[in-house]
């Protein structure tokens, strides 16, 4: 945070007092990458929606930001929902590669 170059959030329901996982900013010439990470317990309960919104808002009112975009892996469907919901749309597709 203090470079500038990334912010992380710990996601916790109203009413908890435990994270079931975080979301973050990072910083690039491209603009703000948003990412987000729950735990398999706690998926399909809109906790990545609900913070991934609130995010986007923070960082085109309070930061400014002109551009936020989101890299994914093809098979995770949930995450691509999540995005879609919030009127992300699908700019393009990286080719597949062996790691």
């Amino acid at each position: 945070f203090q470079a500038g170059e990334a912010l992380r959030w710990a996601i916790v329901p109203a009413g908890s007092e435990d994270s079931v996982g975080s979301i973050g900013l990072s910083f690039t010439d491209r603009g703000a990458e948003i990412g987000a990470a729950v735990g398999r317990a706690d998926w399909n309960q809109g906790y990545a929606t609900a913070a991934a919104r609130l995010v986007l808002q923070y960082a085109m009112t309070e930061l400014a930001t002109s551009t936020v975009w989101a890299d994914l892996l093809e098979e995770n469907t949930a995450y691509s929902r999540v995005l879609e919901k919030l009127g992300f749309v699908l700019d393009s597709e990286l080719p597949e590669f062996d790691e």
